[in-house]
């Protein structure tokens, strides 16, 4: 029976039929593609057509050595992240050596036990998908804190506007009257009662009215059915306090559309002191309206990508670290702590080198120099991790490099996964041999 858990296209590349009989019917067994080819020329034509998800690589092709044709696919910027698996019927360390310094991320010898393959295959697999997913958010995030950048920017610019119309609002009224017929805002003048004694061209030209069809009208008469109370209620505070300043409306056209506006204004007041009109400029807010329900749903967005992204550093399964160029250590996840048995804080403290094996680290330092000399930008390798109770952890890393617009490294991710069941097992195999 298959197994739907598994999914994925794979490349095998082994000129001997019983490699490909075996390998095939196991990965297929678990919803696998796999396709088949026997030469590396074969292959090229295969990758051509379709990109696979992972390749699995005989060591000796008959038609071009295998790990110049893995240094090749690294080198293009279309196959380089793709997973690449040695097979052999070789045991030599140097053969190992040699095609993880070609770029493979595994190595398997016969005889194949299916556990292992499928192991190693989804391990990689896995891994892929991950840090394809996490680029993408990241993506996601930068694209969206760059539009509310902008959208901030503009309501700032918008805002400007508006605190400008505040300003010529309280300026006195004989100001008011000079500028009347040339003013860039609406301006309208209302009895006590709320009716309109007067309106300026701009206010006509806004709303489409003309001055006999407005003029002794009720205010109210020309607001959205919503706002009809919120005028009942503001206009007597209004007269009471003397000033507005940002009220905010909703206004019918001659057209029957809608448009928001926002209102600056005075009282006027009789020599003796009582209420004689109101002096008020109103200004189109339409699109400002639609720009901050924009603004908003751009930093909902935003807020969204961001937890999201820390959701997914801080929760995922696989050990996740950003490192210095230095080698310390600037953030980590749950899981890279678990794995090592430290806290945050001691892990912030310490150097990458202060938890490798020994006999590993300069494997990795070779690595490092090449991804700070921008010689690369990914490296994937086994090596061991030493746990804070002392004994040690095998882990496949795959490292790549966060660079700035100059191509400094500016901090490498680091994803790793317990590989440690999965030496045992490889050990046990040779043993058993």
């Amino acid at each position: 029976m298959k197994n739907s858990m598994h999914s994925g296209t794979v490349l095998l590349v082994d000129d001997k039929s019983a490699h490909i009989h075996f390998l095939s019917e196991i990965l297929s067994q678990h919803a696998y593609t796999v396709a088949a080819v026997k030469t590396g020329n074969e292959a090229l034509a295969s990758i051509k057509s379709a990109l696979p998800d992972l390749v699995l690589l005989n060591t000796a092709l008959s038609d071009r050595d295998s790990y110049e044709f893995c240094q090749a696919l690294k080198s293009r910027d279309a196959t380089k992240d793709i997973p690449v698996i040695f097979i052999s019927d070789r045991h030599e360390v140097s053969d190992k050596i040699k095609a993880f310094a070609a770029g493979g991320v595994g190595y398997l010898t016969q005889p194949f036990i299916a556990e292992e393959v499928l192991a190693i295959v989804e391990t990689h697999l896995k891994s892929m998908r991950m840090r394809k997913e996490l680029e993408q958010k990241l993506t996601e995030l930068q694209t969206n804190n760059i539009e509310l950048s902008d959208k901030i920017a503009e309501r700032a610019k918008v805002e400007k506007e508006i605190k400008k119309a505040k300003e010529q609002a309280e300026e006195s009224e004989e100001k008011y009257r000079t500028m009347y017929n040339n003013a860039p805002l609406s301006y309208q003048s209302l009895d006590e009662n709320g009716c309109f004694l007067d309106i300026n061209p701009m206010w006509i030209k806004t709303l489409g009215y003309e001055r006999d069809e407005v003029i002794g009208k009720w205010y109210g008469d020309l607001l959205h059915p919503d706002y009809v109370d919120h005028f009942k209620i503001n206009f007597p505070a209004f007269k009471k306090r003397g000033y507005i300043s940002d009220v905010q409306f909703k206004l019918r056209r001659k057209d029957k559309t809608y448009i928001y506006v926002s209102f600056e204004g005075c009282v006027g007041y009789t020599p003796e002191g009582k209420f004689k009109q109101t002096y008020c400029v109103f200004k189109d807010i339409t699109e400002q309206k639609a720009l901050e329900k924009d603004l908003i749903k751009a930093k909902e967005q935003a807020e969204e990508s961001e937890l999201f992204y820390r959701q997914t550093f801080e929760k995922s399964a696989v050990g996740v670290a950003h490192v210095k160029p230095d080698g310390h250590f600037i953030k980590l996840n749950e899981s890279f702590c678990e794995l090592l048995g430290y806290t945050q804080e001691e892990l912030l403290a310490m150097n990458f080198a202060d938890l490798t094996f020994p006999d590993d680290l300069k494997k990795e330092e070779l690595f490092i120099e090449k991804i700070i000399n921008n010689e690369i930008n990914t490296y994937n390798i086994e090596k061991r991790y030493i746990h804070k109770e002392g004994h040690t952890i095998w882990i496949s890393l795959y490292s790549s490099a966060v660079r700035d617009n100059n191509n400094q490294l500016l901090f490498a991710i680091a994803s790793v996964f317990d590989i440690s069941d999965q030496i045992k097992l490889q050990t046990e195999v040779v043993a058993a041999k």
